[in-house]
């Protein structure tokens, strides 16, 4: 189990060391938080349906979160990408990446039974509402975790997942 959060930490770490730029860093996190996350079984609605990530307002990811997730599968479902407008409903989706005035404008959206086994994540100074929120420190791309808030959500975020998060709130 430590293992592989290394081997998780090691590739992020090789990823920002090349030169990549925030957004293709945080791309490429929201692909490994759906390796890492469990939902419950009622937040997918047949058995094949992909795990969905998706982008509320404007997409700040351009083609890179499109290309990362490209023919990827977690648990044996393929990952697809979907752009959201500020205020579309978010059902359907798995995670849902708001920056700071999407996150505002949409909080009914993000918030009860359609929000239900939905990761949110945000980078904003003020992390309420999300579950993951990106943070930037000393130049890297790091992350804070509200576990409280993803259990009341239903969904279960592994340990190794835990263990690279800079804070937890439980």
């Amino acid at each position: 189990m430590l293992i592989v959060a290394v081997v998780l930490l090691a590739l992020i770490t090789d990823t920002q060391a090349q030169s990549h730029t925030e957004y293709q860093v945080k791309a490429a996190f929201l692909y490994n938080f759906a390796r890492f996350v469990e939902w419950p079984a009622e937040a997918f609605a047949t058995r094949d349906a992909p795990v969905q990530i998706c982008v509320l307002g404007e997409n700040p990811f351009g083609s890179d979160l499109d290309q990362i997730v490209q023919g990827k599968s977690v648990s044996g479902r393929r990952v697809t990408v979907r752009n959201l407008r500020n205020g579309q409903k978010v059902r359907g989706c798995h995670i849902v990446f708001a920056g700071p005035l999407a996150l505002a404008r949409s909080k009914p959206a993000l918030t009860g039974n359609d929000a239900r086994g939905i990761l949110i994540v945000g980078e904003s100074s003020s992390p309420e509402g999300t579950m993951i929120n990106f943070i930037l420190e000393n130049d890297r791309v790091r992350f804070e975790v509200n576990n409280r808030a993803a259990t009341a959500a239903g969904l279960k975020i592994s340990s190794k997942l835990l263990s690279l998060a800079i804070r937890i709130t439980e």
